[in-house]
């Protein structure tokens, strides 16, 4: 029964990560097309600015360029996080 139960487990992980993929190119793709409507004008090469994008995981840095992004032509919140995850996307290649 154990043995099923962790069968089971194995399963319900392999179609999570399955399902997850696609949701996460999805929020890449948004964050391009957002980057490509709100900041691109001005910032043409992202690498340019990739020194300002936090690192994966930190918190802290993310709040703040979440605040500044708040000013600075990006108002909406979905907006806002879907251009953070393409720049950090952006910034770990």
């Amino acid at each position: 029964m154990r043995a099923f139960l962790s069968c089971r487990r194995r399963a319900a992980l392999v179609l999570l990560v399955l399902i997850a993929r696609p949701a996460v190119a999805a929020d890449l793709s948004a964050g391009a097309q957002a980057w490509a409507a709100n900041c691109a004008k001005c910032h043409r090469d992202p690498a340019r600015i990739a020194s300002a994008v936090p690192a994966a995981g930190d918190a802290t840095g993310a709040a703040r360029l979440d605040r500044f992004l708040a000013d600075h032509h990006a108002k909406d919140p979905a907006t806002r996080a879907a251009i953070l995850a393409w720049l950090e996307d952006q910034a770990s290649q």
